[in-house]
């Protein structure tokens, strides 16, 4: 059984005889996964981007990198000052599409995949959103009235949880080329921590143990370097940068984390940054890798 499906048993064992350990336990293991190897994930991006437009000439592919990637931070940034609840759903609806598609595009059959991708992100954040639904509601109190949210929620929680499990057993059914033993382990597993682990520790773990770790692995083959301590050393400059970055923002501005609504704020800080990320898989994904 794989280490990261043991890892989810036990915290879910856990969380059934000590909740208040696990809570708190979220905040420490979601940094954790965020400044391991969720950060160097992201960092090879640049290499990436040379790779899937050729670009070759050292002068100007920097250039181009860097001014595409912060253009579409600048433009998304818009978005968020006009609406934030429009900022919120476009991430929510992309991260669901980026989830799903580096799950699924391996067992993905068209004309469905890009269904199948969406179908598998909502089936996880959406059991998140619902399954946590007061946890959740602290998050986005600062950018939209919560009451409807919670009222629906409470109130439709067992519906919605059957619509989340349901949709995506169909489309799993419709959509895939093949379902292994290990698929199937692996929706049951990851959807049980979605809906019962406290949000920041599901999302944490899924980002580190299946997300970033299965979008390292593709790009150890897409990129072709030599092995893994090429593909690290390569992701460094980016992942140091990001952290020192992250440890000035602590440094400067710690006793305003503190403060309700800090997690948003977060929140739309790493939307910005992995919007440019969002949109470079998704090209090399499917017109690269198939």
């Amino acid at each position: 059984m794989a280490i990261r499906i043991q890892i989810v048993g036990l915290l879910l064992f856990i969380w059934v005889l000590f909740p208040a350990l696990v809570d708190a336990l979220a905040l420490p293991l979601f940094v954790l996964s965020i400044i391991s190897i969720g950060m160097l994930h992201g960092g090879l991006d640049h290499i990436t981007a040379f790779r899937h437009f050729n670009m070759e000439d050292t002068k100007r592919k920097w250039f181009l990198f860097l001014a595409g990637y912060m253009g579409i931070i600048a433009a998304y940034g818009l978005v968020w000052l006009i609406s934030p609840l429009l900022g919120l759903s476009v991430f929510i609806l992309m991260s669901c599409y980026h989830f799903g598609q580096l799950d699924m595009h391996d067992i993905a059959r068209a004309p469905w995949n890009k269904v199948l991708y969406l179908s598998r992100g909502v089936f996880l954040l959406g059991l998140m959103i619902v399954g946590q639904y007061e946890k959740v509601a602290t998050i986005l109190q600062p950018i939209t009235d919560v009451g409807r949210y919670l009222q629906f929620a409470g109130d439709w929680y067992f519906y919605l949880i059957a619509i989340l499990v349901a949709q995506h057993i169909i489309i799993l059914l419709i959509g895939t080329t093949k379902i292994t033993f290990s698929d199937v382990v692996d929706t049951f597993v990851t959807g049980l921590m979605f809906t019962f682990l406290p949000p920041l520790l599901s999302f944490g773990l899924y980002f580190a143990l299946w997300h970033s770790w299965d979008h390292l692995k593709l790009l150890n083959s897409y990129l072709k370097l030599p092995d893994w301590k090429s593909l690290i050393l390569n992701a460094m400059p980016f992942t140091i940068m990001a952290l020192v970055g992250i440890a000035g923002i602590i440094v400067l501005f710690r006793q305003s984390l503190a403060e309700p609504g800090t997690v948003m704020y977060v929140l739309i800080g790493i939307s910005l940054l992995t919007m440019p990320h969002m949109l470079l898989v998704d090209r090399v994904v499917e017109h690269d890798h198939h």
